[in-house]
Order: C-alpha cells, then sequence, then structure tokens
C-alpha cells in the first residue's frame, strides 16, 4: 500500500464475541527513506496504529464485536517525503475462545482448636436439626484452619466442628 493509500473491507462476526485480526506486516526497507507512519487499522469500531518494525512482523489486534457486519480498514496515512509503502500478507480474523469465568460465593469456615486434635465438619440447617451432615474429618495442623464448603453452593447451611476423641 502506497502512502495515503488503503483496503476496506467488510466481514461477518457473531455480536458480543472477541475476535483476533492477525497479519503479516512489512515497511518497506529502503535505506536512506525516514520511517513510515504507523500503519493504521480500524476494526469493529476500533482504531489502532501498528508500531513500525523493521523486516516482516506479525501483528495482532484483538477486539469485541458490537454488530454483525463489521468493517475493516487498513490505511497507509501520509509520511513526510518520499513514498512510504507497506507489505501486507496473510490478513486472518478469527473468534476467539477464552475461558469462562463464574464468580461464586463460597461460605469459609475458621476452626480454632487443638493442633493435632482431629475433627467433624458438619452442617445443618438449623441449629435444633435433629440430624447434622457430616461435610469432612480434619486434623488440625495450625490454629486457626479455613476449610471452604464447595458442596453446599446455593443453599443456607450452619457449620459446627465437634472433636472426634482419640482412638487408642
Amino acid at each position: 500500500m502506497n502512502q495515503g493509500s488503503g483496503v476496506k473491507t467488510t466481514f461477518r462476526a457473531e455480536v458480543a464475541e472477541f475476535y483476533e485480526l492477525s497479519l503479516w506486516v512489512r515497511p518497506d526497507d529502503c535505506p536512506g527513506c525516514t520511517t513510515p507512519a504507523p500503519l493504521r487499522v480500524s476494526v469493529g469500531g476500533n482504531v489502532v496504529s501498528l508500531p513500525v518494525e523493521e523486516g516482516w512482523t506479525h501483528q495482532k489486534v484483538e477486539f469485541f464485536t458490537s454488530r454483525s457486519l463489521n468493517t475493516l480498514e487498513l490505511f497507509n496515512p501520509a509520511s513526510p517525503s518520499d513514498y512510504k509503502r507497506y507489505t501486507i500478507d496473510e490478513v486472518v480474523i478469527q473468534k476467539l475462545t477464552g475461558a469462562i469465568l463464574t464468580a461464586r460465593l463460597l461460605p469459609v469456615v475458621t476452626i480454632e482448636g487443638t493442633i493435632g486434635a482431629k475433627y467433624q465438619i458438619q452442617s445443618a440447617t438449623t441449629l435444633t436439626a435433629p440430624m447434622w451432615t457430616t461435610l469432612t474429618n480434619l486434623t488440625l495442623s495450625n490454629s486457626p484452619t479455613l476449610f471452604i464448603d464447595t458442596s453446599g453452593l446455593g443453599r443456607f447451611r450452619i457449620y459446627r466442628a465437634v472433636r472426634v476423641p482419640l482412638v487408642e
């Protein structure tokens, strides 16, 4: 692309998804020429300028789509003096697959007791419940010790620690 010129196209994408534009870019390697202005990339409503580096470089731009029909524009802005050109190859737009994050509030029970003693961590729905459920058995290696209850998500629970006598 000569200075002041560009390439513009449209592409379809899923709305509200993350995508990545990747391309290979090489500015003219004219010894004695001034460095060209950074290549301007407009994609999915975002505008960025790619850093100018010698030789072929693999550049990536991540963006978020807000509509199904999007525009990609690669533009070589005017540079001082000389003709400044970019060569572009392997332009690819692909949907990014990322981790799915879920935030959950988990109950953390703090047990303070005798180090080396064995305790049952139990739960029930009321203080006067006739039956308590044993969630785990643990021997205190330090006091206090934290127990995270991952089994009762979304349930109301009351907890207690019951010391288990040592069997001789």
